[in-house]
């Protein structure tokens, strides 16, 4: 699955990524949660939670982790701490052939970039906008 958090974080990227200790704290810029969460990137994050959120304070953000498979000695040291799960992640994967057995119906989809006004009207209205409009920027 490393392969997969390593496209995650390509596709909706963070504006900048801080080390706090074995931990990496995104930098979201209100741009959502996954833009503006901890990670742990190597052993020992336990003892690190006190440094993780003293980073995201100095961002102006609430402090977020994000914890992946066999992580369950981390989980229960948050949760002790009063951390509680908010937004579980399901990563669905499927051959790109299956996607691209049949090809999308005429006008369905448009691969343009930046996006039409349109869209981004669309968006706000769905409480999209320009810190998210950021994150999609910033995908190279």
């Amino acid at each position: 699955m490393t392969g997969m958090f390593e496209v995650l974080d390509g596709t909706w990227p963070a504006a900048a990524v801080h080390a706090a200790g074995p931990w990496l704290v995104r930098e979201g810029r209100g741009g959502g949660k996954r833009v503006s969460s901890a990670t742990v990137a190597s052993e020992g994050g336990e003892s690190w939670v006190a440094a993780v959120e003293a980073a995201h304070q100095s961002l102006g953000q609430p402090p977020l982790f994000c914890l992946r498979g066999g992580q369950e000695g981390l989980d229960r040291e948050l949760a002790s701490q009063g951390y509680r799960i908010a937004d579980p992640v399901v990563i669905y994967s499927t051959p790109t052939a299956v996607l691209a057995s049949e090809p999308p119906a005429r006008l369905s989809t448009f691969p343009i970039w930046p996006p039409l006004a349109i869209m981004t009207e669309i968006w706000a209205d769905g409480d999209i906008g320009p810190e998210r409009l950021s994150v999609m920027g910033r995908v190279t």
